[in-house]
């Protein structure tokens, strides 16, 4: 089949999953606007303090296995860059869902479950940093941007896998940056 056919394909199934926000789901199967909730995030923590933890575990895992699930075919097809299609498909799809009018999330879970898929020895080994941040910060997102990043790191002195660092950082910085201005406007700071 033609790369051009199995990339596009790809771009669009990545797009359309990442656009899949399963903490608005979730939420509104409990009858809660998750968007008019505190942080107005469809993510895992403003579900755990609008909904309730048992689902927030649900959002987390759903996203997270979201974005492996198309990590894990993009890194089966032959196609080099498939993975990197991957990556920013699943991540414009969290930002910008299709199925909300172009308005999304922070994507933190995605992007876990997308390091976790690129290195599932490396996620496993810097996860424990990732707990012990939880208990010490007290911020299961920083807690969650450090072992994306120790994975990354991880990867990148493995297997020598620039061009997806350069995308995977580029990404992490735009997920802390949407995370900060969440927060200002929560603190309603412009």
């Amino acid at each position: 089949m033609n790369d051009a056919i199995v990339l596009g394909a790809l771009a669009l199934s990545a797009y359309l999953a990442g656009s899949v926000l399963w903490g608005d789901l979730i939420s509104r199967h409990y009858g809660v606007d998750i968007w008019a909730m505190d942080t107005h995030n469809p993510g895992a923590g403003n579900v755990a303090r609008s909904v309730g933890k048992a689902q927030a575990v649900a959002v987390y895992v759903a996203d997270a296995m979201t974005a492996a699930t198309v990590m894990l075919v993009a890194g089966a097809l032959p196609q080099p860059e498939a993975r990197i299609i991957a990556i920013a498909g699943i991540l414009l799809g969290t930002f910008f869902s299709l199925y909300r009018g172009f308005r999304g999330g922070i994507g933190l879970a995605k992007f876990m479950g997308l390091a976790l898929a690129m290195n599932p020895a490396g996620f496993m080994l810097v996860a424990p940093l990732g707990i012990l941040a939880v208990a010490w910060l007290k911020n299961p997102g920083l807690a969650g941007g450090i072992v994306v990043a120790g994975t990354v790191l991880f990867s990148t002195l493995i297997y020598h896998d620039v061009p997806t660092l350069v995308l995977i950082a580029g990404a992490g910085i735009t997920v802390w940056a949407r995370s900060r201005m969440q927060a200002r406007f929560v603190e309603g700071r412009p």
